[in-house]
């Protein structure tokens, strides 16, 4: 995850050569479209000298503090040239690679930031009253003026009936006042020619971009639009308002940057090869007395490292940004009005200081005076109190003239609009009920806005007080109908079970909008609440690094994880849901099914399942395999393994892996076949990647879901790094892999999704074989929460995760 790049050198006469003009791309940066290189698999270049096959090698990594690493030399092999289809490619051809697919959005109006009054306990009390009760969910994605009509509101479980005096219009648990047409009074009088107005604001979060209102039959009357003139003679006629445009791209994660509050998804690459960012200006005005600025927002990649950037607008230098290291680079910049162009500004970034001077592009803004011209029918806009403000540039006439200086309270405006060379012109007289600065919306009809979707509410109460569940299992609706018979299992065994729908999660906690805070809030509440207090969760459902689908392989976020900030790496811990003292240690047994589709949770579901009720308790429950990676100069895993194995029973019969002194091939061999052959317990001490078990390859993904042991599921204690980076959507990560597999694999898996060192690893491993076995009826869940206690390393304590169920048992002969 640190890994910046490599460079590769040819050896000749004692001489070595670079090969790659620059820095062959790691894995510190993930990037949209990227290779599966980049996943930390495999990276190739291709030598095409006449003296390719007899010279040597040497292969240097480089970190993201700037180390340099050389490994070799050596020698090239023939049979692995046809292995390479191409080269890797370089760190400066990222950006390339990436704009071939992206379908991001470029440059776009900015816009204001949603005012939240009131104390959210008052709007938290108003939401678990609207999540509980019949409601529409109207999502919006983007700041328009909506429209919906009774017949789509109806569609999603408006009541037919309604009385239209009673709708009521609520955002972020406050009621948003909402225009009303075609209605009739009464009761049924928001008949089908009937609908809903409102003004309407996007999201934007590191879980969502869709705002969520809520539309209620309610007890008393709702807010409405007020109504005022909009024109009278007089008052100052403004040219311009200023507009601010912003280039915002998310297509590179950087998970090593460990930074509080931020996501970590940045746009372009800046290296020393220019990159060209557009930002698109329309109707600038020629007379203005409003400057043109630009903001350039940069992140460092490389630590300890300077950057040195320079910036050009549309070909014309204008100063440097310098800053360092992993700081974030800002400058403001005065633009000469003439720079601008109407149309595509191409702003180029080219970084200066050396082959470590590598930044990110966190966003770019343009603000600069726009005429009162609309584009085409709707122009959002500025103005003073008292202006005499004239829009000419509608192709049809504008029907809506909105006042949202208050968002939460607009209020519509009468202008005045007449006809002007086959256009139409708007004109009005801002009004004075708010001093100073006005912002205003007009629209025709033909730019009134469609909701993006609409959801008929599933009433929910669970942060009220009530009966409660020892285990609670959070899914996503997709899983639900799967896990049934789990759900009927650990009922039969006299547990009681609550089955919640992590929207439901949503809708009470968090207005309806993602985030996987609302888990938390779930069980904070539960833990005050609830008669019987939750003592385990199972989380059913894969979590995604890219909860908004940036890199674009899809939603895979069912059921979100908490990204932490490690010493190493920002990364994944469901353990922090119920850490409610924010001291790395949880106070509930959690576990977690990464699946993604029905059919992976009904195989999962079916293995733990059959692995419970299964009383023949053959040879295999009496089986424990130990694997050790080769051992490093500063680590004996073979004497790690031995300290495990001397912890088990003596009657139970322990086959061994020790990979130091044995052939690659043979120690994969055995292991595969030793998996196979069905154990209790597979234990694992060693490096690791993602997907990986050590640099030797003992164990992969691939082979993971090709396991062939059946109902012999063993369980799977690994003590290496990131196994258990789960939420990785270029890869599977290996315990997702083991128990997945659909014919045989794991019935659970405790993996680190970090990087920690072995010390805490072992110290954890051979606290949870020792609660295992000297506790028969623990859980798995209970051994590896409790084998956290005495651990010192924090982020060993929080990045350890259970794939599995925590209430599961181990078998014993």
């Amino acid at each position: 995850m640190r890994n910046l790049g490599f460079n590769v050198y040819r050896e000749n006469n004692g001489e070595r050569v670079r090969l790659n003009p620059s820095l062959i791309a790691g894995s510190a940066l993930l990037m949209r479209a990227a290779l599966p290189q980049h996943a930390a698999k495999s990276y190739g270049w291709i030598d095409r000298s006449p003296s390719a096959g007899t010279a040597l090698y040497w292969l240097e990594d480089v970190d993201l503090d700037g180390s340099r690493t050389l490994h070799g030399p050596v020698f090239p092999h023939s049979d692995l040239a046809l292995q390479i289809s191409s080269r890797s490619n370089m760190i400066t051809e990222l950006n390339g690679a990436s704009s071939e697919a992206t379908d991001s959005a470029g440059s776009h109006i900015v816009e204001d930031p949603f005012p939240v009054p009131g104390t959210i306990s008052e709007r938290q009390e108003t939401q678990f009253r609207l999540a509980a009760h019949l409601a529409v969910k109207i999502l919006v994605r983007h700041e328009g003026w909506y429209r919906v009509t009774q017949p789509e509101l109806v569609a999603a479980g408006l009541p037919v009936s309604a009385d239209p005096r009673l709708l009521m219009l609520f955002v972020q648990g406050i009621e948003q006042p909402i225009r009303i047409t075609g209605a009739t009074e009464g009761s049924g009088g928001f008949g089908t020619q009937a609908a809903i107005e409102f003004y309407g604001k996007g999201l934007n979060t590191p879980y969502s971009d869709k705002r969520v209102y809520w539309l209620v039959v309610g007890d008393r009357a709702g807010k409405r639009i007020q109504d005022l003139p909009g024109f009278e003679d007089g008052g100052p006629q403004p040219h311009s308002f200023p507009r601010t445009v912003k280039l915002q791209q998310k297509t590179t994660y950087f998970a090593a940057l460990l930074k509080q509050n931020t996501d970590n998804f940045f746009g372009a690459l800046v290296s020393s090869t220019p990159v060209d960012q557009i930002l698109k200006a329309t109707d600038i005005a020629a007379i203005a007395v409003d400057d043109v600025k630009l903001v350039v927002v940069l992140q460092g990649i490389t630590d300890g490292a300077p950057h040195d950037v320079t910036i050009a607008l549309n070909g014309a230098t204008l100063r440097d940004l310098r800053f360092t290291g992993q700081d974030e680079g800002r400058i403001v910049l005065r633009v000469p009005r003439d720079l601008v162009r109407e149309g595509d500004n191409t702003v180029t970034l080219t970084a200066q200081a050396g082959e470590n001077d590598f930044s990110l592009v966190d966003y770019i803004k343009l603000i600069y005076p726009h005429t009162y011209t609309a584009e085409p029918d709707s122009l959002k806009f500025t103005a003073e109190a008292g202006d005499h403000v004239i829009v000419r540039g509608f192709h049809h006439p504008p029907t809506r003239l909105l006042d949202i200086t208050n968002p939460l309270e607009p209020v519509m405006l009468v202008p005045r609009v007449h006809g002007e060379e086959g256009n139409y012109v708007l004109e009005l007289r801002v009004p004075w009920f708010v001093p100073d600065t006005h912002t205003l919306l007009a629209v025709s009809d033909g730019q009134i806005a469609k909701a993006l979707d609409l959801n008929h509410n599933h009433a929910s109460s669970w942060h009220s007080a009530q009966p409660g569940a020892e285990l609670v299992m959070i899914s996503h609706s997709e899983f639900i109908g799967q896990i049934g018979p789990l759900v009927h299992l650990r009922r039969a065994q006299g547990k009681t079970v609550a089955v919640v729908n992590i929207d439901d999660l949503y809708d009470e906690f968090n207005f309806g909008e993602r985030s996987p805070d609302v888990i938390r809030a779930l069980l904070t509440t539960a833990n005050a609440r609830w008669q019987t207090k939750p003592q385990y969760l199972l989380l059913v459902g894969d979590a995604s690094v890219d909860p908004r689908n940036y890199l674009g392989f899809g939603f895979l976020d069912f059921v979100p994880t908490k990204i932490i900030v490690t010493s190493e790496l920002k990364t994944a811990s469901d353990d922090w849901f119920s850490d409610f003292g924010n001291v790395g240690f949880p106070k509930i047994s959690t576990g977690r099914l990464p699946v993604r589709t029905p059919d992976d949770a009904k195989i999962v579901v079916g293995k733990i399942v059959e692995y419970e009720r299964n009383e023949n308790l053959a040879d295999w429950t009496n089986q424990a395999l130990l694997i050790a990676d080769q051992d490093d100069p500063t680590v004996s895993f073979t004497q790690e393994a031995q300290s495990i194995q001397a912890l088990l029973p003596h009657s139970m019969n322990v086959s061994s892996v020790f990979a130091t002194g044995l052939d690659p091939s043979a120690a994969r061999a055995e292991v595969l076949a030793g998996i196979n052959s069905g154990k209790l317990l597979v234990n694992y001490d060693g490096h690791g990647s993602v997907e990986i078990w050590s640099g030797e390859d003992l164990l992969d993904d691939t082979v993971a879901a090709s396991l062939t042991n059946g109902s012999k599921l063993p369980v799977f204690l690994i003590m290496n790094c990131l196994n258990g980076f789960f939420h990785d959507v270029y890869t599977e990560s290996l315990a997702e892999a083991l128990l997945l597999a659909k014919n045989g694999g794991a019935a659970a898996v405790w993996a680190s999704s970090g990087l920690t060192s072995p010390e805490p690893q072992l110290q954890m491993d051979q606290n949870v074989v020792k609660l295992l076995f000297a506790q028969p009826s623990l859980t798995i869940g209970d051994a590896t929460r409790q084998a956290k206690s005495d651990i010192t390393d924090p982020d060993a304590r929080r990045t350890f995760i259970l794939f599995g169920d925590p209430l599961l048992r181990l078998k014993r002969f």
